[in-house]
């Protein structure tokens, strides 16, 4: 036997009642109808107005940038941006593309930044910083982040210059006086390692890093070290006699770091970090490539 059916007959509108609630005292502004305006322009009798229109800081200047210059020094780029008052400030360009001391992307990138940066106030850098890379349909990828990076901090060393100040000041100031340093060792045996580690150690340092296959550029997965007629495991084992070579010569007691310059798959990249887990590295630098 069904449910019967129920048919809405009737809606009434019921009214919710009325809570009165005392109404509030007028607040108390006798102090600011009694006190003289700052501006000098209102009556006594009438509150203050903030400034039409805000006061110039002492801080801004007339400086302009004149112009943006790509400098090779050895197998290192920089940027330096010049001024109409004579103030320059240099940044490093990294390499994010090209080989060695000819990043040309990089490079091509500071001359597109350069169309907006000349003739700018240097000293506004987070402006400048978000429009380069807004300015961007597709955010132009490592290489234009290579120039801005350059750019950024030659707008910085000028803004250091100009304040009379240490850049490190204008972003907080000191946190410590020493900054501990790694060094890095050459050689494509482990004998020339272990020799470098201890002379290494000798010298003070308490970080050594090493290339795991070797020293290589960038054509050497072509040819020098044979590394492109070499297997993984191959590589894996050679990887492994070079740093257990570089940790019984400096101790237990020193960090070791590896470097493999983006050269390998995830999977390998996981394949040779646990293969050198017993020597406990401290870091893996760029086991794969950026994009992956």
């Amino acid at each position: 036997m069904g449910m019967p059916r129920m048919r809405l007959r009737h809606v009434e509108y019921l009214p919710f009642p009325r809570i009165r609630v005392a109404k509030p005292p007028p607040p108390d502004i006798s102090y600011y109808t009694t006190q003289k305006n700052h501006l000098g322009t209102i009556g006594d009798d009438r509150l203050p107005r903030p400034l039409c229109r805000p006061t110039r800081s002492p801080r801004e200047t007339n400086m302009k940038v004149t112009a943006l210059i790509t400098l090779a020094v050895d197998r290192y780029n920089y940027v330096k941006v010049e001024t109409d008052e004579g103030i320059t400030g240099v940044g490093e360009l990294h390499p994010a593309s090209g080989t060695g001391g000819t990043p040309f992307v990089p490079r091509a990138a500071v001359d597109y930044c350069s169309e907006y940066l000349v003739g700018k106030d240097p000293l506004h850098i987070e402006k400048h910083w978000q429009h380069m890379f807004r300015r961007q349909l597709f955010r132009g990828g490592a290489d234009m982040m290579a120039a801005m990076g350059a750019i950024d901090i030659a707008l910085w060393d000028i803004k250091g210059k100009s304040l009379g100040k240490p850049v490190y000041e204008l972003l907080g100031g000191p946190v410590r006086e020493k900054v501990r340093l790694y060094t890095h060792l050459g050689g494509n045996s482990p004998e020339e390692l272990a020799q470098q580690a201890s002379a290494r150690v000798e010298e003070g340092f308490t970080a050594l890093r090493i290339y795991p296959f070797g020293d290589f550029g960038a054509a050497d997965f072509e040819e020098g070290l044979g590394l492109e007629r070499m297997s993984f495991s191959g590589m894996q084992n050679n990887a492994v006699e070079r740093v257990a070579a570089v940790r019984e010569a400096a101790g237990p007691d020193i960090d070791i770091m590896i470097d493999v310059v983006n050269r390998l798959t995830p999977a390998e990249a996981i394949g040779l970090g646990r293969a050198l887990e017993p020597f406990n590295l401290y870091f893996f630098e760029d086991p794969i490539e950026p994009e992956n």
